[in-house]
C-alpha cells in the first residue's frame, strides 16, 4: 500500500515510550493559522478546539505536559 516508516516519528515513539528518559525531551506545537488568534478556544465549528483538547490530552499521557 505504500507504507514508510517515519524515522522521525520512530525515534520520538522510542524516546517517548523508554524509561531512562535522559537529555532533553522532544517538543510538540500546534501552529494557530486563523486569523483569530484565540481559534484554538473558540472556533465557530468546535472542531479545532475539540482537536486541540484531544491533543492536549494525548501528550500529557505520553509525558508531554
Amino acid at each position: 500500500m505504500g507504507y514508510k516508516r517515519n524515522p522521525v516519528v520512530a525515534h520520538l515513539m522510542a524516546q517517548l515510550r523508554s524509561d531512562r528518559l535522559t537529555g532533553p525531551k522532544a517538543s510538540l506545537a500546534l501552529i494557530n493559522a486563523n486569523e483569530d488568534p484565540q481559534a484554538f478556544k473558540r472556533h465557530p465549528t468546535i472542531l479545532i478546539p475539540t482537536y486541540v483538547n484531544g491533543c492536549t490530552r494525548r501528550a500529557a499521557l505520553l509525558g508531554y505536559c
